[in-house]
């Protein structure tokens, strides 16, 4: 009888009470995070994917839900010391969670002055702002809003050109992302930052080769999301105060790769906001502007009466929106 020799896969099983082999010449699961004595496993193909139960002795491969590690969510599947029962982490949007407003005090934010609170897709939250000795600060929170941890620290050149690692030295007036990846920063001192969602920041150059900024005030793009509300921008405005005091507008081209600047800009943006159609900024001189072309051009629309100075403008839909003022 012809013998033939078959490369095969084997999964180990030890107990106290016993020990077994089980051979199959293929293990459906690339990444196998537990096993009964009795030889049932539980894995998964890919990173935030279903899990699945194995078992090579009935040759039964079967999806049974939940979500795998990686990006930032999910976890890992295991069964528990009798083999009958198992746990795993899944998505569910049918929990009850209460929408009440709660008060956290942190004593780490107390110094500061929080300019504004963004969330940068669905795993992590973030606020920014300014103390009065003119540094700022950087705030993460990855427990919807429970609990804040300082996440501000990138690396500068020291005086005798070691690198140094310092929290912002800058008043941090605003904040925004084109995906979970790539974060800006940015304030007084014309400094610019960018970071990921880890809390780490480097220093950035201006969005606009060659131009030298005095204070960026304000960011706000507009995202696409994908399966997992993971947003990508696909067009934003920058306001940012010039060194001899005039505002500008610089708007995102070609996904982000380059920015224009803006024409129809005569006062320096506080704060910008967009519907579906159209942008707005806000001046401090009390005067709002829009954009109908995705803020490649700006025409005034408001002005204040009375004096009053703008600070922000916000929008609930198309047709709700507040300038807020003192």
């Amino acid at each position: 009888m012809k013998k033939q020799l078959l490369p095969l896969l084997a999964i180990w099983i030890a107990s106290s009470a016993s020990a077994q082999i089980y051979f199959a010449e293929e293990i459906p699961i690339s990444n196998m995070s537990g096993v009964t004595n009795e030889g049932l496993a539980v894995g998964y193909l890919d990173k935030r994917q279903p899990f699945y139960l194995w078992n090579p002795q009935q040759n039964t491969f079967v999806e049974i839900g939940g979500i795998s590690p990686g990006d930032v969510v999910g976890g890992t599947a295991r069964f528990d010391n009798s083999g009958r029962y198992l746990s795993a982490p899944y998505e569910c949007d049918a929990i009850p969670v209460s929408t009440a407003w709660s008060h956290n005090v942190s004593e780490e934010m107390a110094p500061y002055t929080i300019k504004g609170v963004s969330a940068s897709g669905p795993y992590a939250s973030w606020a920014y702002g300014y103390a009065s000795d003119g540094t700022g600060a950087i705030f993460m929170s990855v427990t919807n809003g429970v609990s804040w941890k300082r996440a501000d620290y990138y690396t500068v050149e020291s005086p005798d050109g070691s690198p140094e690692v310092v929290s912002p030295e800058f008043e941090v007036l605003c904040f925004g992302f084109k995906n979970i990846y790539e974060l800006y920063a940015g304030g007084t001192n014309g400094t610019l930052i960018k970071g990921g969602n880890t809390g780490a920041w480097n220093l950035a150059d201006p969005f606009v080769d060659g131009e030298t900024v005095k204070t960026y005030h304000a960011m706000d793009f507009t995202y696409e999301y994908n399966e997992y509300n993971e947003p990508t921008a696909v067009a934003g405005c920058i306001g940012v105060e010039m060194p001899d005091g005039t505002g500008a507008v610089w708007y995102m081209e070609d996904d982000g790769e380059s920015y224009g600047i803006a024409t129809g800009v005569t006062e320096i943006p506080v704060s910008i906001a967009h519907t579906d159609a159209y942008c707005f900024f806000v001046s401090e001189n009390g005067r709002i502007f829009a954009s109908a072309d995705s803020g490649q051009s700006w025409t005034s629309i408001f002005t204040a009466s009375d004096g009053h100075r703008l600070y922000r403008i916000v929008f609930d839909d198309a047709n709700h929106g507040v300038a807020l003022s003192d």
